[in-house]
């Protein structure tokens, strides 16, 4: 019998970034502040990770903040766009810029889950909260 972790809903789906038996979860209910997207910036195993989340599409997904050795930084502007602040480019949720001309790394162990399904695989996990 594998007891349930009642830190979140049973059924709401998290963004997991795993790390060993740790990792952070991502909660949706947490990411979903009520603007249309949001980036996160998180520190995973010791690295730099990029959350965008998209209210509609109701998925979140997850990558390393850099291009060519450079590093970006995230927003989301006025038109509810992903968008870099070295580079200027609109960016999509699956990581492609606008433009077509650049695509990030996604985190390639990222997955999205339901919340009691992840501890049992991840026991050791953190979870990401809006209050940091």
């Amino acid at each position: 019998d594998i007891p349930i972790d009642d830190r979140r809903p049973p059924k709401e789906r998290v963004l997991g970034l795993p790390v060993g038996d740790g990792g952070l979860a991502l909660p949706f209910g947490e990411l979903d502040d009520g603007s249309t997207a949001r980036v996160v910036e998180v520190t995973v195993g010791g690295r730099e990770v990029v959350v965008f989340w998209h209210r509609e599409a109701r998925a979140a997904m997850a990558y390393r903040p850099v291009l060519d050795g450079q590093a970006l930084s995230f927003s989301v502007n006025e038109s509810g766009r992903f968008v870099d602040a070295e580079t200027g480019r609109t960016w999509t949720l699956d990581g492609r810029a606008v433009d077509g001309a650049a695509r990030l790394d996604a985190v390639e162990t990222a997955y999205m889950s339901f919340w009691f399904a992840w501890p049992v695989f991840q026991p050791e996990t953190a979870l990401w909260t809006d209050e940091g």
